[in-house]
């Protein structure tokens, strides 16, 4: 069988008729081309990159389509657009966790905030046990600081290193444990007291037993079978 032909990727995005409109361009003179400045080829280039077409960008800045689709082919706007997204790719992920770090110190400056705002009422109310230091609290602080407690945690488990998120999922398994770290990616787990821990183990393995016990059909009872014993009788002499 013979190889698969790969696909060889696009060197531009022009259309039949865009090709027809930049040789026609050309052939005319580049009548138009003068009038741009360079602050208006940045700017259409600048537009080109984030995703905007040959048509809005010269509706955007009122200049023919045909001057804005010959600086694109003159200059290869097209692999220049190809290579600003590969960048793009390659740097998303940490501009992504740096804007989430960003939002979690923000979050966590404005729970500080509402926190100072209720904690004199709240003082002064375990200080002098007076309900009206209470009712001051306003309810809606509460519920606000609560979303943000949610969303700070959120945002924590978010940006965690992967090591640290399986060690916050192995902390769940219970206070009979402890769990330490004894490399990048491998933990020892522990019983705190190991005569508590081996009784629950073996006290489940008894459950399992017993249950397997019940579940087990039961025996048929065993017929006795009595044999006949038959003795022969001795004949008798002839006289």
């Amino acid at each position: 069988m013979a190889d698969k032909e790969i696909a060889a990727l696009p060197t531009d995005d022009f259309t039949m008729k865009d090709l027809d409109l930049i040789r026609k361009f050309k052939d005319s003179g580049m009548l138009g081309l003068h009038t741009m400045k360079d602050t208006d080829i940045e700017r259409a280039m600048s537009l080109y990159l984030d995703g905007r077409s040959y048509r809005e960008i010269a509706s955007v800045l009122k200049i023919n389509k045909s001057v804005i689709l010959f600086l694109s082919h003159k200059a290869k706007w097209y692999e220049l657009r190809r290579e600003y997204l590969d960048e793009l790719q390659a740097t998303i992920k940490d501009k992504v966790v740096e804007a989430k770090l960003r939002s979690q110190d923000f979050f966590l400056e404005l729970k500080l905030a509402y926190e100072k705002k209720i904690s004199k009422n709240i003082h002064q109310y375990l200080r002098t046990d007076d309900s009206a230091f209470f009712d001051k609290i306003d309810k809606k602080d509460i519920d606000v600081i609560v979303k943000i407690t949610d969303i700070l945690q959120r945002l924590s488990s978010e940006t965690a290193p992967l090591s640290d998120r399986s060690l916050v999922a192995l902390n769940g398994m219970g206070e009979g444990v402890s769990i330490t770290r004894t490399g990048n990616n491998s933990v020892e787990i522990t019983p705190k007291e190991p005569s508590l821990f081996s009784s629950k183990l073996k006290a489940m393995a008894e459950m399992k037993r017993e249950m397997e016990r019940q579940n087990q059909p039961a025996p048929k009872p065993i017929k006795e079978v009595v044999v006949e014993q038959v003795v022969a009788e001795p004949e008798d002499k002839k006289e």
